[in-house]
């Protein structure tokens, strides 16, 4: 299981438990950007996306130490309301973005 959200300081966080017949297994890591992220999802096994306070939409992915890799922009959303929300949709290779205002906007990655 791999989870991902942000904390309140634009932090974003991920992990992943793997539990076996008689043991757990746990990573970690978390990242920073420059304008701070609000929303997070997992994409794939150790690759999240999240999307800064600017609305850019940043790829990220696991690395060694405890440390989230910033990778590409894929995305700038010009949005005068702050995301709160994302979930990303495998079957069109999406992520779903909701704002404050209720605003929704697609984001192919």
């Amino acid at each position: 299981m791999e989870l991902t959200g942000v904390d309140d300081r634009g932090f974003v966080h991920w992990s992943r438990v793997v539990s076996g017949h008689s043991s757990i297994s746990e990573d970690h890591g978390s990242g920073t950007h420059p304008d701070g992220y609000s929303v997070s999802c997992v994409v794939a096994p150790s690759q999240i996306v999240a999307v800064t306070a600017a609305g850019h939409v940043v790829k990220l992915r696991a690395a060694a130490g405890g440390n989230l890799a910033r990778g590409e922009t894929v995305a700038q959303i010009d949005h005068p309301s702050r995301a709160v929300f994302a979930a990303y949709q495998p079957a069109v290779n999406e992520v779903v973005v909701v704002f404050a205002d209720g605003v929704m906007a697609r984001v192919k990655i």
